[in-house]
């Protein structure tokens, strides 16, 4: 016999009820925070933190604002940051770093009715610009040098005040028409040091242009510095020979030019442009070493205090006469108190060593006799720890 399956029943129309059929159904949660231009801060005491992700979460949280919420509040239609932004921000992940992002930065600020300036104050520009909308007709190189004396609300201001700010940057900063940079550049064509032959261990950078006009150092001196550059650059000393550390082919290349500068400032023409400069001033910082170090072991023979007052006057009478040379407008004045400041500077170096060798020397032969001599160190053990040893004992 077939079985009768029972009929499902119709459902009933989801607009079938009059109430239901006229209004849009409600969302479920709670409602969206009320946007208010200026939210009023908790009361509570705080400490302005130095770093931007920590400032920034701060006063988030002093004034209720979660990420969503401070975007919604200070975003507009055409603006093109993203919430997520505004949470790499507060993280530390990310730091501001165009011309929009700190336009942004100003409406927190305006919002939290904090200082003008404050969040931009905070973050580590070093080592970049602020990256900007590209300006027609500059070049990319023009464009990079530029964006670091450019206003940032450079793109708003007139076009006449746009052209004078770049007619100003390009002949003041870019060209040097400045006295300064009239100097520096006439200064850096200069040439006083000595150039060494390239050998096969080091470039000595002979054939770069920054060398021409250059002289030729002599051949004693250049077989001199050769011996030194190649002991240094060894992969193991010499027989016989002591070393400290080694120089990779960077490091000799520099000391190669250090060297050159060094001995073209001593054997520099009385009459020439450089005539010596800096010669008195490193001659009397090596002077200054020395003299340091044996004020300091005079002093001490007379006064256990002798080391720490030379340190005290290396530490003290720079402070007047430094002063003495940034102030004056003549420069040979300046040459001449630069070597008396350098000496009195150098004086710690000699006192500090001494001191560092007090401490230490004494223990290390004190370590190295108790080790070597063990049968001694337990002919004068005491066998008990009340009792005095057998010899030379103060009781008798």
């Amino acid at each position: 016999m077939p079985t009768i399956l029972a009929e499902r029943p119709l459902l009933a129309p989801v607009a079938e009820s009059a109430d239901l059929a006229g209004h849009p159904k409600k969302k479920r949660g709670p409602k969206p925070k009320l946007i208010v231009e200026f939210p009023e801060a908790t009361g509570e005491e705080w400490i302005d933190p130095p770093s931007f992700p920590e400032a920034l979460a701060l006063h988030m949280r002093r004034h209720g604002d979660s990420c969503n919420h401070l975007h919604r509040a200070i975003i507009g239609p055409g603006d093109k940051t993203d919430r997520k932004t505004i949470q790499t921000w507060a993280t530390g992940v990310k730091a501001p770093g165009t011309i929009e992002s700190l336009s942004v930065l100003s409406r927190i600020e305006r919002r939290y009715r904090l200082p003008e300036g404050y969040f931009q104050a905070k973050l580590d520009r070093t080592g970049r610009a602020t990256a900007r909308p590209a300006i027609a007709a500059l070049t990319v190189a023009e464009r990079r040098k530029l964006a670091w004396h450019l206003p940032g609300d450079f793109s708003k201001r007139p076009k006449r005040e746009r052209e004078e700010i770049l007619a100003w940057v390009r002949s003041v900063i870019i060209e040097g028409a400045t006295e300064y940079r009239r100097f520096q550049r006439e200064a850096t064509q200069q040439r006083f040091s000595l150039r060494f032959s390239n050998t096969a261990l080091v470039d000595a950078g002979a054939t770069d242009e920054s060398m021409a006009g250059c002289r030729d150092a002599p051949l004693h001196l250049q077989s001199e510095v050769h011996s030194l550059i190649a002991f240094k650059t060894s992969t193991l000393a010499p027989s016989g020979l002591l070393r400290q550390g080694m120089w990779g082919e960077e490091t000799a290349s520099q000391k190669l030019e250090h060297l050159g500068l060094m001995f073209g400032a001593l054997c520099s023409p009385p009459d020439g442009d450089v005539r010596g400069f800096g010669v008195p001033g490193a001659a009397a910082s090596a002077i200054g070493v020395i003299a340091g170090g044996r004020l300091s072991d005079f002093w001490k023979a007379r006064d256990p205090r002798g080391r720490v007052f030379t340190c005290m006057i290396a530490a003290v009478v720079p402070l007047f006469i430094v002063p003495l040379m940034f102030t004056n407008n003549d420069f040979l004045t300046y040459s001449l108190i630069s070597p008396v400041a350098y000496f009195f500077i150098n004086m710690w170096v000699g006192s500090t060593v001494a001191t560092y060798q007090d401490m230490v020397i004494s223990r290390m032969f004190g370590l190295c006799e108790a080790a070597t001599r063990p049968s001694r160190r337990r002919a004068f053990a005491p066998s008990a720890p009340n009792a005095c040893p057998t010899t030379r004992c103060p009781n008798g």
